[in-house]
């Protein structure tokens, strides 16, 4: 059975969010610059920002592909034991 995590956030003080549904103090950033972040040019950051975001997307793009290429090696080592259990059971040979 998978296993299932869930989050969820509530702005309580309007840190997050303001009376008016608006980002707060901590998510201002994302509209106080004149870089536009997003296709829209809704989400506008300054260039700092936007270099912190990028950092950070790269950072997880490079984690991920590292986690990639983790699974893929491990299943080329099973591949290759697999292969040559099957050549030690024939003898050395390969089945046709």
């Amino acid at each position: 059975m998978g296993k299932v995590v869930m989050y969820s956030s509530v702005s309580v003080d309007g840190f997050i969010a303001d009376e008016n549904d608006q980002p707060g103090p901590l998510f201002e950033w994302l509209s106080a610059g004149d870089v536009p972040l997003d296709e829209g040019g809704q989400l506008k950051v300054s260039q700092a920002g936007l270099q912190r975001v990028e950092t950070a997307f790269v950072f997880r793009a490079l984690q991920l592909l590292a986690q990639i290429d983790a699974i893929q090696n491990r299943r080329c080592r099973r591949n290759l034991k697999r292969r040559q259990r099957i050549l030690h059971l024939r003898g050395g040979r390969w089945p046709i």
